[in-house]
């Protein structure tokens, strides 16, 4: 019998770690592993192409970034600048359809 396979979503992920959520999705997802296939959704620095990777037995999908800038690098920012990242990434139609397209394909 196969395993199910889980899908944990988190904006980073290791080895880019932000803060204590990155540090405790690797865990999580880590710890996991044993008992499902574990996939982990997040973001990446690319500007095309998704990129899958697996790390500590996890499958890693970084969808890449359709937007100003990547968050994951922390840089100080004009708040026009600010704004303008925000409202493309809450109404980002190809984001939007790449990451609907990426969790069909891993079928969690």
């Amino acid at each position: 019998m196969s395993q199910k396979k889980l899908l944990i979503v988190n904006s980073f992920y290791y080895p880019n770690v932000i803060g204590g959520a990155e540090i405790s999705t690797k865990l999580l997802a880590e710890d996991m592993n044993s008992e499902f296939t574990v996939c982990v959704l997040t973001t990446g620095k690319q500007r095309n192409g998704l990129v899958v990777e697996k790390i500590n037995n996890v499958e890693i999908w970084r969808l890449p970034n359709f937007n100003l800038y990547w968050a994951g690098i922390y840089k100080k920012r004009n708040v026009f600048l600010k704004l303008m990242w925000h409202m493309i990434n809450a109404f980002n139609p190809f984001q939007n359809y790449l990451l609907k397209k990426t969790i069909k394909k891993i079928n969690p």
